[in-house]
């Protein structure tokens, strides 16, 4: 391989890994939920932008469908997810 190739392929490699780290940085620092990750009731309604009245409400509509665990509900984020996506 010649120099100039050698060299550009060395720098997306360096550019790749520093993306990598703020990715890594970026999920670490704000927690960004993973599709099968339960969400309590406050960040739900966090997420949703809505009141606790309001998912409440969506609970009795069977818009979502909460799990209780140790007497407090859950949500998991891939329901949030499509019920934002369907708005």
């Amino acid at each position: 391989m010649n120099t100039k190739l050698t060299n550009i392929l060395e720098a997306y490699k360096n550019v790749k890994q520093e993306l990598q780290e703020i990715k890594a940085l970026l999920v670490k620092n704000n927690h960004i939920p993973q599709k099968s990750e339960w969400i309590d009731v406050s960040d739900a309604c966090r997420i949703l932008n809505i009141c606790k009245r309001t998912i409440y409400s969506y609970n009795a509509k069977g818009l979502l469908n909460p799990s209780r665990i140790n007497g407090k509900l859950y949500y998991k984020f891939s329901e949030l997810d499509n019920l934002l996506n369907q708005q």
